[in-house]
């Protein structure tokens, strides 16, 4: 009942490549609210954003861009039951989700170089998440992460993936993962305000520190 653009799950991040950024929001379609996933071309030539198609969570890649589809609005959460890529002007579907036990999908994607990560989270908050890393063309599962958060909020360049809980009052911890070495390093915990950011040509990391109450300050340094 107005007029304003509803929130969607999770914490959109904008994300680019050297032609366009993405971004996703609530569509109001033929009088009815959808997820979509928005390019917007940074040379101004559009004018105004495209609708890419129906989804969320865009991670911008070298020729376009991923994106989670397939979305399940019947849940208070939404879930994509889709990995989709768009090519710049169609989409092709990388995988799908099916779940035997619960209601699972897609509450993530992340994208660097040859690298790939995609979070996979459930309607059931006790059953934490699960991130999947790949390599490019999805052929091959470097690793499985599990997580105690229902969700995260992460960023990865080609050698690390950084995430924490978003603004989740549980699970305040801040972790990275090294592709090379498979190992876990606990970056320090920020209560309400747990994502960390890695620089996508460097090992430079931004964390954040936070008691939930006071304010927000940052610590730069770089992981090795």
């Amino acid at each position: 009942g107005e007029a304003d653009t509803p929130l969607l799950d999770g914490e959109i991040v904008p994300t680019k490549n050297d032609a366009n950024a993405y971004f996703a929001s609530w569509h109001l379609d033929d009088g009815a609210w959808t997820p979509a996933v928005l390019s917007y071309a940074l040379d101004g030539s559009s004018g105004t954003p495209a609708v890419i198609g129906q989804g969320s969570y865009p991670a911008a890649t070298d020729t376009g861009a991923l994106y989670a589809g397939s979305p399940d609005t019947s849940a208070s959460t939404v879930l994509y039951g889709s990995l989709l890529a768009w090519d710049g002007s169609t989409s092709s579907t990388e995988f799908t989700v099916t779940s035997g036990e619960g209601n699972w999908g897609i509450s993530g994607v992340w994208a660097c170089g040859d690298r790939r990560a995609v979070c996979f989270s459930s309607d059931n908050a006790d059953n934490g998440c699960y991130v999947g890393i790949w390599d490019g063309s999805f052929s091959t599962n470097s690793t499985w992460l599990h997580v105690a958060s229902p969700s995260i909020v992460a960023s990865m360049n080609e050698s690390w993936l950084v995430w924490g809980s978003g603004s989740q009052s549980d699970n305040a911890g801040m972790y990275a993962y090294d592709f090379g070495s498979t190992a876990v390093k606990y970056l320090g915990s920020a209560l309400g305000y747990s994502r960390p950011t890695i620089a996508s040509e460097s090992n430079t990391v931004l964390v954040p520190e936070s008691d939930g109450q006071s304010a927000v300050t940052f610590h730069v340094g770089t992981l090795s």
